[in-house]
């Protein structure tokens, strides 16, 4: 069960980093951590890139300046 929550939250998370303008700090306030750092920890453990990294990937912006 807990396997199946993560992975939702995940996918929650994934889906408002890429799609929506809300900071991290405002995405783990919605998910429910008690702290931006606890969602960045989580979300690293989970998919091995930061928030911020993961919505520049998934943008298209990479690892490019500017």
């Amino acid at each position: 069960m807990t396997a199946t929550v993560d992975r939702r939250v995940e996918l929650e998370a994934k889906r408002l980093l890429a799609h929506g303008d809300r900071t991290a700090a405002q995405i783990s306030g919605l998910l429910g951590f008690a702290n931006p750092s606890q969602f960045s920890e989580y979300f690293m453990h989970r998919t091995g890139q930061s928030p911020i990294e993961f919505r520049r990937a998934v943008r298209g912006h990479g690892s490019q300046n500017g």
